[in-house]
């Protein structure tokens, strides 16, 4: 018996010292009957890809089958503290874009995409952005 509460004391210890980053996401979710998008003008070093201070539109399209109605974007390890919003509106993101049936909104405004970006924060860590086009 003391064995196995050595075996299991040892590998509790080794779970609580492993770090689990959670992803930092943006999910983007279409939550009406009809096609939508969401399009941002970001630097692309900013989503993973290489190119420096360079600027690209991407858009996002959102269909209405299930497998189309949402999308995730992987922005690597940690969660969006105000801080890590602040840094990614000031230095990586130029517009904001998003049309749905039922809403139209484009944001070149620092504050406002930033505003905008916290409000829809949340997650135990707050490792997620979720936009929801209505």
């Amino acid at each position: 018996m003391k064995r196995l509460e050595l075996i299991l004391l040892i590998t509790g210890t080794a779970c609580l010292l492993t770090s689990c980053d959670p992803a930092k996401l943006i999910i983007l979710k279409n939550k009406t009957d009809k096609p939508a998008y969401f399009r941002w003008t970001v630097r692309t070093d900013s989503t993973g890809t290489s190119g420096g201070q360079q600027f690209k539109t991407v858009t996002f399209d959102l269909g209405t089958s299930k497998n189309d109605k949402e999308k995730t974007i992987v922005f690597g390890f940690g969660n969006w503290p105000t801080s890590e919003i602040e840094r990614f509106v000031n230095e990586d993101i130029q517009s904001v874009e998003i049309e749905s049936v039922n809403e139209k909104k484009f944001m070149t405004n620092k504050k406002e995409i930033k505003d905008y970006l916290l409000e829809r924060r949340h997650g135990i860590v707050k490792n997620f952005i979720t936009i929801k086009l209505k």
